[in-house]
């Protein structure tokens, strides 16, 4: 898909879904972080930083703000 094909989709949908745009490794290191960041951080972050559905459940987080605190990201 082009940029302009790209860019169009996601001006439609809201979303573009970009396949093989990181290599394995480069995926499995994105993931074990996000992975750690939810169990580590996340929950001692403000509402503002952190909105679940329900926040007694911490498998309905749905958004998270300013990750730009932590080293990985």
């Amino acid at each position: 898909m082009t940029f302009e094909l790209e860019k169009q989709h996601y001006d439609q949908h809201g979303f573009v879904i970009v396949r093989q745009l990181l290599r394995d490794q480069e995926f499995t290191e994105l993931k074990e972080n996000l992975d750690r960041y939810i169990r580590d951080v996340v929950t001692h972050l403000p509402d503002a930083d952190a909105f679940y559905q329900d926040r007694s459940r911490p498998e309905t987080l749905k958004q998270m703000q300013r990750m730009g605190g932590d080293p990985f990201f």
